[in-house]
């Protein structure tokens, strides 16, 4: 298996969610369940609801290709994209603009961040992201 960032994005999907391109750029193995002791991914993504995922740990440069890959896949089947960040520690630079790059890639499409915490709300203002030209929202 080849792996490019120790992103983990889902355990469980439906087969539609993710075409196999993506795939490829993740993995899809849950550490309890490899048969050894795997690196804990900076970052997870686990579905908690139609279009609506829980993001954790931290998206850094590491991960935001990764971060990036899946945010598009989710959003070619649906119009808004609900993602949890209750537990979401860091968004550096690299992750703001590649899901920025990301919900701009497909015309129409909008993120809501719910429950970020306000140091990931502070950064995405202070960078100049929470304009109207860009369709993510930061919701409680």
């Amino acid at each position: 298996m080849r792996s490019i960032c120790s992103a983990i994005v889902v355990c469980s999907y439906p087969r539609e969610a993710f075409s196999v391109s993506a795939l490829e750029q993740v993995a899809g193995v849950h550490p309890h369940h490899a048969g050894r002791r795997m690196k804990v991914p900076d970052f997870r993504m686990f579905c908690v609801g139609k279009d609506c995922w829980s993001v954790s740990g931290v998206v850094d440069f590491d991960g935001a290709a990764a971060f990036g890959t899946a945010v598009r896949e989710l959003l070619a089947s649906a119009s808004t994209l609900r993602l949890h960040c209750h537990d979401l520690l860091l968004m550096d630079a690299a992750a703001m603009q590649t899901l920025t790059d990301a919900v701009l890639s497909i015309e129409g499409r909008k993120v809501l961040i719910e429950g970020a915490n306000p140091t990931v709300r502070r950064n995405w203002s202070l960078a100049g992201y929470q304009v109207p030209q860009i369709p993510v929202e930061l919701v409680p």
